[in-house]
């Protein structure tokens, strides 16, 4: 007989669901709970981290964990880039908050790398920089990420951006990228221009809402969407580009990019 299976999505950590019983499903590899949502406000230490990360370590279940808003120091990240390494299953993460930094995404990036079965990656708002960014990239490279965001990190430069979107270029996996609040200049466009040319075009979808980039910028993201690379491979089907302050000339450049893929 066919049994449907209804998938659990626990959106607590507090005085309604308890730690215990919260991870001890876990631990049972209980197949119900595929999806973990972490609230702001909730208790979540290295403690209760470290509780999680032991009980993923074997879990066949969870496929989504969501973490975001709540510090976190460079060990506990050491402590999920190892149950990263290990899990079949997780397929989505999003941990750490601003004070992250490039210290906790270094760490981090090692469990990116060497998972087999992680395919969405959120960092946003994370406090990376050019640091981190460049041990995210060559994490990318081995990966097998198909969407990523590394939006609204401040610090992160054009230099630090185009190193992440080279190492997706050679991870050839990286379907949707999100890059939006930040500084796009000829260094990230150049390496842009080389993802949309990897593996025949693989990107699909890149989110540049509210970027800062010059007009000679928008010019040259103009030809590289029109030459997909140089490759011809015609692969981006959405650019999302709200809020961003294009001018006439620049609309005007994106537009021919645009109808050159044609």
């Amino acid at each position: 007989p066919h049994t449907t299976r209804v998938p659990t999505d626990i959106m607590a950590w507090g005085k309604t669901v308890g730690v215990a019983s919260w991870v001890d499903r876990l631990k049972a590899d209980d197949q119900t709970l595929t999806s973990v949502t972490v609230f702001r406000g909730r208790l979540f230490g290295p403690a209760e981290a470290a509780e999680v990360c032991d009980a993923l370590r074997s879990n066949t279940a969870l496929r989504e964990f969501y973490a975001s808003g709540h510090a976190m120091d460079v060990d506990t990240a050491g402590k999920f880039s190892d149950m990263l390494a290990v899990n079949k299953t997780i397929e989505s993460i999003c941990i750490g908050d601003a004070s992250f930094g490039d210290d906790g995404v270094a760490a981090l990036a090692r469990g990116i790398a060497s998972s087999a079965s992680l395919r969405a990656v959120d960092l946003e708002n994370k406090g990376m920089g050019d640091e981190g960014a460049t041990a995210l990239g060559a994490a990318l490279a081995k990966s097998k990420v198909i969407e990523l965001n590394v939006s609204r990190n401040d610090a992160l430069t054009d230099a630090g951006l185009a190193a992440v979107c080279l190492g997706a270029a050679a991870g050839r996996t990286v379907t949707s990228l999100r890059v939006a609040g930040l500084s796009v200049g000829p260094k990230s466009v150049a390496a842009v221009s080389k993802l949309l040319a990897s593996s025949g075009g693989s990107l699909r979808r890149m989110d540049a809402t509210d970027v800062q980039i010059d007009p000679d910028v928008i010019v040259a993201l103009g030809v590289a969407l029109r030459d997909d690379g140089g490759e011809g491979s015609g692969s981006l089907d959405e650019l999302v580009l709200d809020g961003t302050q294009l001018g006439d000339d620049g609309a005007t450049a994106l537009a021919g990019g645009a109808r050159g893929r044609e």
